[in-house]
């Protein structure tokens, strides 16, 4: 299986904070963007796939190929796995289907929708809060944080049972 040091629920997938705070914080070399739509937008997976500085590998691949590989072997020594969705119901789905994920990094989930304010720039629908919930029975430490160099804060305190 991979080694995934980081996995994080953001709306934007991939931006400058992932790219200069995350990356270097979990010294990670790979990114994974797990999303059915994005991965069907050539164009968006393209400059996504741009964005990527030398020695960073993007991939963006929909749930079904996202779990194929990371239950692959490392592809090198030294692999750091960063996996990005835009929606906790990935990860939830990602450890049905057998990822082991100890860990959930919530940054950013804006207003849209059905999403209400749970949050400093946390917004959830009823589904969302319900994936978080279950996350936190099965044992992932779900947590929010939108930059390493901010505190963090236990999604439990937000999550009603």
């Amino acid at each position: 299986m991979k080694n995934i040091v980081l996995a994080r629920v953001d709306d934007r997938l991939i931006h400058t904070e992932i790219l200069t705070l995350w990356v270097p914080e979990v010294r990670a070399n790979r990114i994974i963007i797990v999303d059915d739509v994005v991965v069907k937008d050539k164009f968006r997976s393209k400059v996504i796939k741009e964005m990527a500085p030398q020695g960073l590998i993007i991939h963006v691949y929909g749930i079904d190929r996202a779990t194929e590989k990371l239950k692959e072997a490392p592809s090198f020594d030294g692999e750091r796995v960063i996996v990005i969705a835009e929606s906790p119901l990935v990860f939830e789905e990602l450890i049905k289907r057998g990822i082991k994920i100890n860990q959930l990094n919530i940054g950013g989930m804006g207003i849209r929708g059905e999403r209400k304010a749970v949050a400093r720039r946390v917004a959830c629908d009823t589904m969302e809060m319900e994936a978080i919930h279950e996350l936190i029975k099965k044992h992932v430490h779900v947590y929010f944080q939108t930059v390493p160099t901010r505190s963090s804060e236990e999604a439990k305190k937000y999550i009603k049972e």
